[in-house]
């Protein structure tokens, strides 16, 4: 019985392991969601933001904010899936090449009271990407 008790632990404890090899993707692909969520909301802020009560104001954020995380919740599920069957780094990978997240984008920092962009190091991977797709969304808008 004691053996059977080690042996489920230790599973599990494999399983945890493995499953903290896409966590940088995770924390990645959420920080750069939650960017582009920010920018976009400043558009629309500034947009509506004379007709809106506070009320709808934070109506608005909290959809924007539900919005990504519903669409994040089951592909972050299956690349957690995924690296607990060992199979986790070819998701990540994909993850990172489809979003374009060379670098950490946890390195780009923002002020999130007001969605702008600060302190960006240009010279990561990561926040060269990100820097690029705001430029373009603010070249299109």
């Amino acid at each position: 019985h004691v053996q059977s008790i080690i042996a489920e632990e230790a599973s599990a404890y494999e399983r945890w392991l493995r499953s903290l090899s896409v966590v940088d993707t995770i924390s990645d692909l959420r920080q750069y969601a939650d960017i582009l969520r920010q920018q976009e909301l400043v558009r629309a802020m500034r947009q509506l933001s004379p007709s809106l009560s506070e009320r709808e104001e934070a109506a608005v954020r909290e959809l924007t904010t539900r919005l990504v995380n519903k669409l994040l919740h089951t592909p972050m599920l299956r690349l957690k899936d995924a690296a607990v069957q060992g199979q986790g780094h070819l998701y990540a990978e994909a993850i990172r090449y489809l979003f374009d997240l060379e670098g950490k984008a946890n390195e780009a920092s923002y002020d999130r009271n007001e969605g702008q962009q600060t302190g960006y190091d240009t010279d990561t991977p990561g926040n060269r990407a990100i820097t690029t797709v705001l430029a373009e969304l603010a070249d299109n808008h």
